[in-house]
């Protein structure tokens, strides 16, 4: 009996890997929001450490362009934060002078359509960039970022859609909302907060510099009057100084 033989996996080209990914976060703007929602989960649930193996084989000029590419996924996540807090400056001016149910229904498809622009228009422009400075890293890292800049943008992305989702459920409930106009705009300015922090936690852990456990550490330990500490590493134990 001839000896059986282990095959290796063929692995896609990076490029073809990003550009996948992106096709499919732009399909998911175009009203397919459980695309996005499922290739978050995939992220989430996904059995590697994409930052860990980056890592293990990253030269200094790969850790540089890194730390740029999640700066520029930090600065879109806040753009796109901007974009809605725009909408609830309309929310306010429309809510002071008394405006009909139509002007807000009108303004609301306003607010809709310039998202939706605004959303397709930073993904083709993060998109066109991350690729360009992915192309400058080593060979062995490339297809690892390319996943890791997509997750990025995808979080992103799944801002907007969430906006856009609110957006057209106030509009079918537009009696309903008006009656607690400003309970309503105080609930869209903390509901957006919200989601972008999700947004930038997934960022910062898909790069690998989430610090959620030190924060929180941090916190208590301020609580209890240390203001100022330590940490040192001690025969492969942290120690507080």
């Amino acid at each position: 009996m001839a000896a059986k033989t282990v095959s290796t996996p063929v692995h896609h080209d990076w490029r073809a890997i990003y550009n996948k990914r992106f096709d499919l976060i732009e399909c998911g703007l175009q009203g397919n929001q459980g695309i996005l929602v499922a290739m978050l989960a995939q992220d989430r649930l996904s059995e590697v450490d994409q930052a860990a193996s980056f890592r293990q084989m990253a030269t200094n000029d790969d850790e540089r362009i890194k730390k740029e590419l999640e700066d520029r996924a930090i600065k879109g996540a806040g753009e796109t934060e901007s974009d809605c807090d725009q909408v609830k400056t309309h929310m306010d001016d429309l809510a002071k002078k008394g405006a009909k149910q139509e002007e807000w229904v009108t303004q609301f498809n306003l607010d809709m359509d310039d998202l939706e622009k605004k959303s397709i228009a930073q993904l083709q422009a993060l998109r066109k960039w991350g690729l360009e400075k992915i192309s400058q890293m080593s060979e062995g890292v490339r297809a690892t970022m390319a996943k890791i800049f997509a997750g990025a943008v995808n979080a992103i992305s799944l801002l907007f859609s969430e906006a856009l989702k609110y957006i057209a459920q106030i509009i079918e409930n537009i009696v309903a909302w008006l009656k607690k106009v400003w309970d309503n705009i105080k609930l869209w300015g903390s509901t957006i907060l919200k989601w972008s922090g999700h947004a930038l936690d997934t960022i910062k852990q898909l790069f690998g510099t989430a610090s959620g456990s030190l924060d929180a550490l941090a916190s208590k330990l301020y609580d209890t009057g240390v203001h100022r500490f330590t940490l040192v590493c001690e025969s492969g134990k942290w120690v507080l100084e």
